[in-house]
């Protein structure tokens, strides 16, 4: 049995840990004199309202969203299987090698020995909608399509790592998100095609591109032997992942040549503008190349703004229809 002086010094420490302890519960209220009046007591909180309360069920299982499926990767050149395929690379009577005026992945799915004959022609609603999000992307950024034009890729230095952030910042709105993946990757994410078949699509457009843009060669510091001009690859890739961009400009300034004393009537442009613009046309003809149709079609825009340039291309376009 506890004697006084222990009982004491029991209650005492008992009483200290009780002030020492944090204050987690709520305050009492004293009870009311009387019993409330049930016609003026507040009312009871409806269960929404009650933090405390637990949350009904739902009435049946929340469905989980399948996690999306695992990205194809195409087959790497090395373990692709060894199949004849005709050539993208043509040359002109020096040798040269002529460049595809097209897309380069749209040609090689034509001599892609892996798929059907003619298969690429049941995609013609697919290539339509390409050529319509990068006509759209080109002309909203007119001018990034026009410093490629010009050059500013090969200009680039890319020994210097800050005009390389320089060029990809501006290249970004041509670049996915903003446009759709290169052909072979988005034909391969949406089933068209099966990883070898992408693989062999890709080889072919190496090969081609390897021979078109054969890697540089410079002497080194001592002038003994040639070595790889730095950034020479990545120049090439560079320009290659706005190829189809370039193709949607190409092809909207040859058709605007084509149709230009149409288009200037119904584009806001100075009277002088209009008459150049018109007599360039006269010298327009379908047997003319490319390059012949784009020069008229510069000489016809010679003096006008950006925004000019972008009406009178929106406008081909537009009489298209």
């Amino acid at each position: 049995m506890a004697t006084g002086n222990t009982l004491n010094r029991t209650l005492v420490a008992a009483l200290l840990g009780l002030l020492a302890a944090p204050v987690t519960g709520q305050v009492l209220t004293p009870p009311p004199s009387k019993a409330p009046d049930p016609a003026t007591a507040p009312p009871e909180p409806a269960p929404a309202d009650n933090p405390d309360a637990v949350p009904a069920p739902p009435p049946f299982p929340i469905p989980m969203e399948p996690p999306p499926p695992p990205k194809l990767k195409m087959v790497p050149e090395k373990e692709l299987p060894d199949i004849p395929h005709k050539s993208l690379v043509m040359r002109d009577e020096n040798g040269k090698t002529r460049p595809i005026r097209g897309l380069i992945e749209k040609e090689a799915l034509r001599v892609n020995p892996t798929l059907p004959d003619n298969w690429v022609d049941t995609l013609s609603d697919y290539f339509a909608e390409r050529k319509t999000i990068f006509e759209r992307a080109t002309i909203a950024n007119l001018d990034i399509v026009e410093a490629i034009e010009g050059g500013v890729i090969e200009r680039t230095d890319y020994t210097n790592v800050d005009e390389i952030r320089k060029l990809l910042r501006m290249c970004a709105p041509l670049d996915k998100p903003n446009v759709p993946e290169r052909i072979t990757d988005d034909l391969l994410a949406k089933g068209f095609i099966d990883p070898t078949q992408a693989g062999f699509n890709m080889k072919i457009v190496n090969e081609y591109l390897n021979t078109l843009f054969p890697p540089k060669a410079v002497p080194d510091a001592q002038g003994v032997k040639p070595r790889q001009e730095p950034g020479s690859v990545a120049k090439i890739m560079r320009r290659y992942f706005m190829h189809e961009s370039e193709t949607a400009y190409r092809g909207m300034m040859a058709e605007a040549a084509g149709n230009l004393p149409a288009i200037v009537d119904q584009v806001d442009l100075p009277a002088e503008i209009k008459s150049a613009a018109k007599a360039a046309a006269k010298n327009y003809s379908d047997a003319l190349t490319d390059d012949q149709k784009i020069k008229i079609y510069h000489d016809a825009t010679a003096g006008t703004t950006i925004e000019q340039r972008r009406a009178i291309l929106q406008k081909a376009v537009d009489l298209r229809k």
